[in-house]
């Protein structure tokens, strides 16, 4: 039975719209309906089962057209569950497969632009928007990468070993259109600076457990005080209290509509500025 003669734009809606049985029904319909549901399945890659992310790699490497649709990618999560001869495979695959990915926006990963799996950051062609990257190694590779990317607007990494960071290097001049930023304290200081950031979390990592407040110093800072000052929602993620630094942080944060605080023991009492704060 033939369709019956409707606007295109109906039929784009009922594609959005479907489920992800419904996507797979239509992919092996019309011709128009398959495109349509190719694109939409290969769209939003973020929920892929540890033993399909192989199979998925291998896809996007032998076909650049459907690697070319891929919005949102993440490998975060289950990648423990692979065996180890799986995981080699997986390490080899992911910068191969990322090269293809030319729409990618949004990147979620642990891993893929060390320098032992042969890629290069510049090999990517993508324009992201945003990136989470949990990995705490190749700092100096990441780095790199992000002079790739002007047009990051959200950032979440994890930096070890930058406590003393100056953030006039002009390796931090890159990313100068962030809108928000999630990381622990060297993070923030070497990112917060020269731009017009509205959104940040400051989470502490279990490499610096207990110094967060001894490195909280703004003295000689005017940057960085005007950044925070700039803020308009902060969230502080800590695994044990810190009331040493609170007030003075408190203190910086003059534009600060939300605070949340999110800890997971300890107690604590902000009075002394009102915010709508919440926590756990």
């Amino acid at each position: 039975m033939a369709f019956p003669a409707l606007p295109n734009e109906l039929y784009y809606a009922i594609v959005q719209h479907a489920d992800m049985p419904t996507l797979y029904s239509l992919s092996l319909s019309s011709r128009f309906f398959s495109e349509e549901a190719i694109r939409v399945l290969y769209r939003v890659m973020d929920n892929i089962k540890p033993d399909v992310q192989i199979g998925f790699l291998r896809t996007m490497i032998s076909s650049p057209r459907l690697a070319s649709l891929v919005h949102t990618y993440s490998n975060v999560g289950g990648f423990s569950l692979l065996k180890d001869d799986q995981a080699e495979t997986f390490l080899s695959l992911l910068p191969r497969a990322l090269e293809n990915m030319v729409g990618l926006k949004h990147l979620m990963t642990w891993t893929g632009l060390d320098p032992d799996l042969s890629q290069s950051p510049a090999a990517y062609s993508f324009s992201l928007q945003s990136i989470k990257y949990t990995s705490t190694t190749s700092q100096d590779l990441l780095i790199h990468f992000l002079h790739t990317q002007p047009s990051l607007k959200h950032i979440g990494v994890p930096w070890v070993g930058l406590n003393d960071v100056d953030p006039s290097d002009p390796e931090f001049a890159c990313c100068r259109s962030l809108e928000s930023v999630h990381g622990n304290w060297p993070v923030l200081r070497a990112l917060l600076p020269g731009r017009r950031i509205q959104c940040a979390t400051w989470e502490e990592d279990s490499y610096n457990e207990g110094k967060s407040g001894a490195i909280f110093d703004l003295r000689g800072q005017e940057d960085l005080k005007d950044a925070l000052g700039g803020l308009k929602a902060m969230k502080l993620k800590f695994s044990s209290w810190k009331p040493d630094f609170l007030p003075l942080l408190i203190e910086s944060l003059s534009s600060v509509e939300t605070l949340e605080i999110d800890l997971s023991r300890g107690d604590f009492n902000v009075s002394k500025r009102l915010l709508a704060v919440s926590y756990s």
